[in-house]
């Protein structure tokens, strides 16, 4: 399983190479947490859970020097759900 910055590129000119990483980290987690603790039908937790990877991927992927305050909430909020991180 592929997580944090090496989803996104092994070069880092912009030196977010350990952001992205922490932040890949947490969304992990984030999707196996809401796949091992939802209710109901696995395949409706399975869903729930790509439909989170897939949309802090997203954000993730936005993620540059440039955009850093246009994607991210204040870092003093971050909590384990993508919601406390990205905007």
């Amino acid at each position: 399983c592929a997580a944090g910055d090496v989803l996104l590129e092994p070069f880092w000119p912009e030196g977010l190479g350990i952001v992205r990483g922490f932040l890949g980290a947490l969304d992990a987690a984030s999707t196996v947490h809401l796949w091992a603790s939802g209710g109901g039908p696995a395949a409706a937790r399975e869903a729930l859970a790509l439909a989170n990877a897939c949309s802090a991927y997203r954000k993730l992927k936005m993620l540059a020097a440039k955009t850093r305050d246009q994607v991210l909430k204040p870092d003093k909020d971050f909590d384990l759900l993508p919601d406390s991180r990205y905007r």
